[in-house]
């Protein structure tokens, strides 16, 4: 499904923030990346979307390579969350029905309102779906942002630090949409510090450190060896029921 083959890029010219990176993910899977900040967990995020240009290297969903697709081309085929959610003065409604703007040139038809009708029903955005949707509070924006990238149907859905401004609460929500869009058969790459998170949503596990790939598979990779590589200190691991404990091994 979606084949990252040997990318190398950056932000500056002959400067590589990430180095030869590979992985694969298949239909319905969520990969998880991990890593310290500056690790290059979001030039990663990036370079799938097209929003940085590779030095080397291919991106390719079902064979396509992303970078001769359009922009409507790649909306039906990806879409992104980002960290920081900013959404426009217009009514919920609207704000996700814009993401249909790739299915039609000029006027919703009855479809584009019937996908956006179920996701909000889905999600449980009803109460919300007059109000303003800049108005809405952290965790009803992240839902709303959820929600517009569902409605452009797209087979990957890409989240860069999706907890991050949540409480614990809109992050127990969070999840459960998240294990929704992948009973769907939707794919999700997912940039995030928490660990747990990481095993509790995780498939498959993406390992940064300094743009280079530590290691890359399932859940076996979250283990006391490569974490602490990832992390440059001495990582204490265990495991009780669906989460890790995890701690620095005290220096003596």
């Amino acid at each position: 499904m979606l084949e990252v083959k040997n990318i190398t890029c950056g932000y500056k010219k002959n400067v590589d923030v990430i180095k030869n990176c590979s992985f694969s993910l298949d239909q319905g899977e969520t990969l998880v990346l991990l890593g310290k900040n500056g690790a290059g967990k979001s030039t990663i995020l990036k370079a799938i979307l097209g929003l940085v240009k590779l030095s080397s290297g291919e991106v390719l969903i079902d064979d396509a390579n992303l970078k001769d697709l359009s922009i409507k081309e790649k909306a039906k085929l990806i879409s992104y969350v980002p960290q920081n959610v900013t959404l426009p003065p217009l009514s919920v409604t609207d704000t996700i029905l814009s993401a249909r703007l790739s299915y039609y040139s000029f006027a919703p038809g009855a479809h584009d309102l019937e996908v956006v009708n179920k996701i909000i029903e889905d999600l449980g955005l009803a109460s919300l779906k007059d109000k303003e949707a800049s108005a809405t509070s952290g965790g009803e924006a992240q839902l709303v942002a959820i929600a517009r990238s569902l409605a452009q149907e797209p087979k990957i859905i890409v989240f860069d630090e999706p907890s991050s401004n949540l409480d614990i609460l809109n992050i127990d929500l969070l999840e459960k949409q998240i294990k929704k869009i992948k009973q769907d058969g939707i794919s999700c790459i997912i940039a995030v510090h928490d660990l747990n998170m990481a095993y509790r949503l995780g498939d498959k596990f993406l390992l940064l450190k300094e743009g280079e790939i530590i290691s890359f598979g399932g859940r076996d990779e979250l283990n006391e060896e490569n974490i602490s590589k990832v992390y440059g200190k001495d990582i204490k691991i265990r495991q009780v029921d669906d989460n890790l404990l995890v701690s620095v091994k005290e220096e003596i």
